[in-house]
């Protein structure tokens, strides 16, 4: 199972329980809101991969919706599905950048398709760690998972993060950490020997390891438990 968040927001109650079934297989989470506005609440609360919505709804329609969605995040996956030809909303699907427009009914094969558009495009923005240990860090929700586990980072350490992936051996200098950290400052040494250390606690199931003289290296841990 992906550890991917998904919406479906359709007012109709048997296509939306039959997409939610067909897409909980696969996905961790698989949320369902009747409505454009319920939808939006569930939105401002989660940290959804990707929204799949029909348009006609009460409420608050798809594109609305959407509309809404991508002001706030430019990024998220956004998938509109409707019964009929949408040609009124041609230009506005266009503006919104749509990921993928699928016409109803919703068959298993079309269900395949957007599952897998799902999977290519959070993939891309994801980097897998370990695959044996299904450790991936994500650089769209700056947060770090381990099977069923998940932790949030604070600003500095999403930085230290993002340095040891852009090395192939997850290594990085004293130097390289003091500049993108502190901009070289006098004791910076120090404080990220701290936040190394804070890091550490945080991150159970990788370690960071000391390289003499050198800087640090990330590894992962041979068992993981959870």
């Amino acid at each position: 199972m992906h550890a991917i968040a998904i919406l479906i927001v359709e007012d109709d109650r048997e296509v939306a329980s039959h997409l939610q079934r067909y897409l909980s297989h696969t996905c961790k989470v698989v949320d369902v809101a009747f409505d454009g506005k319920e939808a939006f609440d569930c939105y401002v609360n989660y940290d959804y991969d990707c929204i799949i919505s029909d348009i006609e709804m009460p409420l608050c329609d798809g594109i609305t919706l959407f509309q809404k969605i991508r002001s706030l995040d430019p990024f998220i996956m956004l998938i509109l599905f409707s019964g009929k030809t949408q040609e009124k909303y041609l230009l506005e699907m266009v503006t919104l950048k749509l990921d993928c427009y699928v016409m109803k009914p919703m068959t298993s094969k079309k269900i395949d398709e957007i599952l897998k558009n799902i999977l290519n495009h959070t993939l891309k923005e994801a980097y897998v760690i370990c695959s044996k240990q299904g450790i991936v860090y994500s650089y769209r929700s700056k947060r770090l998972t381990c099977k069923e586990f998940s932790v949030s980072l604070s600003h500095f350490e999403i930085i230290v993060i993002e340095l040891f992936l852009n090395d192939k051996h997850f290594s990085v200098t004293h130097e390289s950490l003091m500049e993108a950290l502190y901009g070289s400052e006098e004791g910076s040494r120090d404080r990220v020997k701290n936040l190394i250390k804070r890091l550490r606690q945080k991150i159970p199931f990788l370690d960071i390891k000391p390289l003499k003289n050198v800087g640090y290296q990330l590894v992962c841990k041979e068992n993981v438990n959870g």
